[in-house]
């Protein structure tokens, strides 16, 4: 009799709940323990407070959103405030990682994949550290997923989310070679769907004859 885990069963059965509790789970895990036990904020987060507390335009550490975001969170609700908003960003990021992954490979592949990155140390121990770096995180799996939405599956409208993201920082340029390249695909595509035409137009004729 053969018998199979129940952990493998769940994810067979349930993989998007399997993805919920493994992300919000580390979620909390390291939104609680620097609370509890750590005695100051890691890393550079005091030098991340002290440019977030001017709400400056930019620093040569990089760009304003999360000094500001980590300003408004540390004046909220503390130190704890900041630890969440750093998970938060991660949760994001694991959200898209498998909203993209259920897209090309599935939701089953898609669980795994993220399962696989809760086992990478950067998106873990160093999370607590908040930074420019943790803020790029959700960022750019946004952007990537959208970008996904934009070439792979046609949809024009997640093009201005992609530019949205990068603070309408992309160049026209940037913007019309992605428009080249849906039309590119649609084309391609097309030429796809002729080319099976003819060759079971061609199969048929074969067959009569």
């Amino acid at each position: 009799m053969h018998y199979v885990s129940l952990i493998i069963e769940v994810l067979r059965g349930r993989p998007a709940v399997v993805f919920w509790t493994v992300a919000l789970t580390q979620a909390a895990l390291w939104t609680l323990m620097p609370t509890l036990f750590y005695s100051a904020p890691p890393g550079e987060v005091p030098l991340l407070l002290a440019i977030g507390h001017e709400f400056v335009l930019g620093s040569y550490l990089g760009p304003p959103l999360a000094f500001w975001f980590g300003e408004i969170a540390f004046r909220v609700a503390g130190a704890f405030g900041l630890y969440a908003l750093a998970q938060a960003c991660i949760v994001i990021t694991y959200w898209a990682v498998f909203t993209l992954g259920r897209r090309i490979v599935g939701t089953r592949h898609a669980v795994l994949g993220v399962l696989l990155m809760v086992g990478v140390a950067a998106f873990t121990v160093p999370t607590p550290n908040f930074g420019p770096a943790i803020m790029a995180a959700p960022l750019w799996a946004l952007a990537l997923l959208h970008y996904w939405r934009a070439i792979g599956d046609g949809e024009r409208f997640f093009q201005q989310l992609l530019d949205q993201h990068h603070g309408g920082a992309l160049r026209p340029q940037l913007v019309d070679d992605a428009n080249d390249a849906v039309d590119q695909h649609r084309r391609q595509a097309g030429r796809r769907f002729i080319e099976h035409q003819e060759t079971r137009g061609a199969h048929q004729t074969l067959r009569h004859r």
